[in-house]
């Protein structure tokens, strides 16, 4: 069987695993959705057929582009006390690529209240979220794979659930100028649980296409995403123009959410030296600045 076919079987079995698992209650942990970095961002996360390791959080498969070790952090406040902070490490393993990531998410502190209590004096409440996650990826049959391996936990009110989870990817070059990729997130091992209630993860199929034209061929690069979660399904954009070798700006939509529709971004490559700024403008909120910073050795 040609790798071709195998790709499409995949994509159809990413499909019906995501659709079987639907159901109409609610999901767990959503902030796993935010999970990305400056690159991703700056692209509406438009990156299932990227070829930078960047794309690691929506596609492992990614990841196998990677030739040296890379050590990048960063670090950002959504609005007020609301943190994200991020630590991730790749390295070139037993012909692959193997990636550590660490991102903690602070939703702020509160004062908590009680009968006795009402004017919340006595105490306060502080909620976060955290995301573990080991990433490994290699070419088999011509074509990328990555798997994705992640442990999840989330405090609310000082009741904590956890929960683990795997991603799967797969990359394929069609031409020199074409890449095609598909993936799926958040499959569940076991359910998220607070007190007495139970949920999963909601589940993300993906599947993409990279192209750059042959006019403007190492200037501009296109993709395109088809995104579907549970019960929704959404078309995104990107762009990127490389204006130097060290040098590119990026451009992204979706339709996935009103709040996070155009998205902006600048790349800086310097060899050992990496820096990625994305922006968003929210009109109801403050507008989003992310800010990586990497170290290639």
């Amino acid at each position: 069987m040609s790798t071709n076919r195998i790709f499409i079987l995949v994509w159809i079995l990413c499909l019906w695993t995501v659709s079987i698992s639907a159901s109409t209650g609610t999901y767990a942990m959503s902030f796993l959705e935010l999970i990305n970095n400056p690159y991703t961002a700056s692209l509406s996360n438009t990156v299932t057929a990227s070829d930078d390791s960047n794309a690691l959080f929506i596609n492992p498969a990614s990841l196998s582009i990677n030739s040296s070790r890379k050590i990048s952090a960063q670090l950002f406040k959504y609005i007020e006390d609301v943190e994200y902070k991020q630590f991730e490490m790749i390295q070139p393993y037993f012909d692959g690529d193997i990636a550590i990531s660490y991102t903690l998410l602070t939703y702020g502190a509160y004062q908590q209240t009680t009968w006795t209590d009402k004017a919340g004096n006595s105490s306060s409440v502080d909620n976060k979220a955290s995301l573990l996650l080991i990433a490994y990826a290699k070419q088999i049959l011509n074509s990328n794979v990555g798997i994705s391996a992640k442990y999840v936990e989330e405090v609310l009110a000082s009741y904590k659930a956890k929960t683990i989870a795997m991603d799967f990817g797969v990359q394929k070059k069609l031409k020199e100028n074409i890449s095609v990729g598909m993936s799926l997130s958040n499959i569940n091992l076991r359910k998220v649980k607070f007190l007495n209630d139970q949920a999963n993860l909601r589940k993300i199929a993906r599947i993409g296409i990279q192209y750059s034209p042959e006019l403007l061929k190492n200037k501009l690069i296109v993709l395109t995403d088809y995104v579907y979660l549970e019960h929704k399904s959404a078309m995104s954009y990107a762009s990127i123009i490389k204006l130097h070798e060290k040098l590119n700006i990026r451009l992204g939509s979706n339709q996935l959410s009103n709040l996070f529709n155009i998205s902006l971004g600048v790349g800086v490559n310097l060899g050992a030296f990496d820096l990625d700024v994305s922006y968003k403008n929210i009109d109801d909120f403050s507008d989003i600045y992310r800010v990586q910073m990497g170290v290639r050795f």
